[in-house]
């Protein structure tokens, strides 16, 4: 599992027959942050009407999401993010290459892309990377506006990264 984390930034595990047997294999990534006073949400399709203000669901309803980082609200996002399907389904995500990840950072670290990030505790202008070594990317068009020119060349190219990746099922 680790190795897979490591290289690919993600692993898929199928047959996990609860929530409590996914959590129970996923213990060893850490502690549990709570979001919103919860360990665990359930994600569901929403219509804009019965959706939270300004969320990506307020302003796509049921079609697809861009570009986004969960959790990028926090001051540090999250660095694993755990799904747990109740049954498997057809629909995909698509997911950054670790490696075209790095070649992007490697990019820009030196350029100051510069965006505004609305953040719990308070808004600030940050960069679009976290992480041990700053090798993971931030970024989410309802929390983060790019600030200057060289943010707005990042997100065109993270944005062209991402049409070129392969969707995950």
């Amino acid at each position: 599992m680790f190795e897979s984390l490591k290289e690919h930034g993600f692993y898929i595990i199928d047959n996990v027959k609860s929530l409590s047997d996914a959590l129970n294999l996923t213990e060893a990534l850490g502690r549990i942050l709570p979001l919103n006073g919860k360990d665990t949400q359930i994600l569901q399709p929403k219509n804009k009407l019965s959706s939270n203000f300004k969320s990506l669901s307020y302003f796509y309803g049921f079609d697809s999401f861009p570009l986004h980082t969960d959790t990028t609200f926090w001051s540090i996002p999250a660095q694993y993010i755990i799904f747990f399907l109740k049954e498997k389904v057809d629909t995909g995500t698509v997911l950054s290459n670790k490696n075209q990840t790095a070649l992007i950072i490697k990019k820009y670290v030196n350029k100051s892309p510069i965006f505004f990030r609305k953040q719990i505790g308070g808004n600030v202008y940050s960069f679009p990377w976290f992480g041990i070594n700053d090798t993971s990317i931030m970024f989410d068009p309802c929390y983060m506006q790019p600030i200057n020119k060289v943010a707005k060349d990042f997100v065109k190219e993270l944005q062209d990264m991402f049409i070129n990746s392969e969707i995950v099922k």
